[in-house]
């Protein structure tokens, strides 16, 4: 993030944040760690991790992917 956007605020788009909650949610890294590197508050990547585990945080229908069951 460039020095003159410090201390703006960001608007997230959900696969940005669906992107940061599960990389935070690989292996031993901590949230803390995660939230650093992207420059925001543990807080709002906890919420974000909420949001995820609730189903709130979805991939948008933009991406290419669809869910396909076979049987």
């Amino acid at each position: 993030m460039p020095p003159d956007d410090l201390g703006r605020r960001r608007d997230w788009s959900d696969d940005e944040k669906l992107l940061t909650v599960e990389e935070s949610l690989q292996g031993f890294r901590q949230g803390a760690v995660t939230a650093r590197l992207y420059g925001l508050s543990r807080s709002l990547l906890t919420r974000w991790r909420r949001d995820y585990r609730s189903g709130f945080l979805h991939v948008s229908a933009s991406t290419g992917f669809v869910l396909l069951a076979i049987s």
